[in-house]
């Protein structure tokens, strides 16, 4: 009998271990291109979030959509281009997160100024890497 509740106690932690394992590597899954650009640049997305915070004068309320959005753009190279070479997915989106990082810190430093120069150097780095890596049908 105490062999029977042994094996019964060791195969419920083996089925909870790996359930919880599991709901760890999907969190650690990168975000689909198609979630990320949705979430950050769909309407009232991240993107709006920041600037209306911006030309309202309060950052405080964009600090938290803008460290989303740095989360988020730090996986985009993590997923492969639905068009053209990786080499330049690679370079594009390595850029872009870099930008949403740098509005993040000029969020956080509550410089305005550079919130402002950060979201024109995102919305222009757009049809550059839409040109070459998004799929008409998108």
């Amino acid at each position: 009998m105490y062999r029977l509740f042994a094996v019964a106690g060791a195969f419920a932690l083996a089925v909870a271990f790996s359930a919880a394992l599991a709901e760890a590597r999907k969190e650690d899954k990168a975000k689909s291109i198609h979630d990320i650009m949705e979430t950050a640049h769909g309407e009232d997305g991240l993107k709006d979030q920041v600037s209306a915070a911006n030309k309202a004068k309060k950052l405080e309320d964009a600090k938290k959509p803008a460290e989303e959005w740095a989360k988020l753009a730090a996986d985009l190279s993590k997923n492969k281009p639905p068009l053209g070479e990786a080499d330049s997915w690679k370079r594009l989106s390595t850029a872009y997160e870099k930008q949403v990082k740098a509005l993040a810190a000029a969020v956080k430093d509550d410089k305005p100024e550079d919130v402002g120069k950060a979201l024109r150097a995102i919305n222009a780095s757009c049809v550059g890497c839409h040109k070459s890596h998004k799929k008409k049908d998108d």
